[in-house]
């Protein structure tokens, strides 16, 4: 073998090695990969008359978790269903690293209508347990201002408000027996961030208390609805 000969080989040898090193380096699955994980929950969440139209690779991420190698590919595909028409599906796929090869971890996509049905649940989820909040807020302060009429004679005026409860007020009726300290901390606002209404003497009780609910206006329906002391 002639020195040029050796030096192709040699040549071709560390081309064949720089090529597997950069192959390794860029170890992550491909845009083809991508699009049949996705073809395939496509199929599983609509049925085989459901078709890809397009499937376009947005942003990507290689990553370690617990020593195994993964990689969070984001997509936009154009999916065609029977009854819906073309919808843009945005989403994410998760892909873990096995001696085999990637393999799907997760694929995460929805429609528009479905992201606007998600939220409408979640706004829903949100409000009740803020419906549930404001409840037992408002018989918290109940109960402390009956233990303000006990040592008082009377409970705070309108003008005087909740704020009574946290300091002696200054102006008529005054107390007479203030507990040191106050009867309360603070007075919080309700769960949209509002405060809580307090009339006293009341139009449905000898005092009214309560929130506006999530629209801060009075009245409403739902979650929007006054929450006050006489649904207790």
């Amino acid at each position: 073998m002639t020195s040029s000969e050796r030096s192709k080989r040699w040549r071709g040898l560390l081309v064949g090695i720089l090529a597997a090193a950069l192959s390794a380096c860029d170890d992550r699955p491909t845009v083809a990969d991508g699009d049949a994980a996705f073809l395939q929950q496509v199929r599983t969440d609509w049925g085989d008359a459901a078709r890809v139209r397009s499937f376009e690779k947005t942003d990507g991420l290689a990553y370690q978790k617990n020593g195994v190698k993964a990689y969070e590919m984001e997509y936009v595909a154009v999916v065609e269903r029977p009854e819906h028409g073309s919808e843009e599906v945005p989403g994410t796929i998760s892909f873990v690293r096995t001696e085999r090869g990637w393999n799907v971890a997760s694929v995460s996509g929805q429609t528009e209508q479905q992201r606007q049905a998600a939220l409408r649940r979640e706004e829903d989820i949100a409000n009740r347990a803020n419906v549930t909040r404001a409840r037992q807020d408002i018989r918290t302060f109940d109960a402390t201002l009956q233990l303000y009429k006990l040592d008082n004679g009377n409970y705070p005026s309108t003008q005087q408000g909740l704020a009574a409860l946290v300091s002696p007020p200054d102006s008529e009726p005054r107390p007479t027996h203030y507990k040191p300290g106050g009867y309360m901390k603070s007075v919080r606002n309700d769960p949209w961030g509002n405060p809580y209404q307090y009339v006293s003497p009341g139009m449905r009780s000898e005092f009214d208390l309560f929130s506006f609910g999530s629209d801060g206006q009075s009245g409403g329906d739902g979650a929007a609805a006054d929450i006050g002391n006489w649904d207790h």
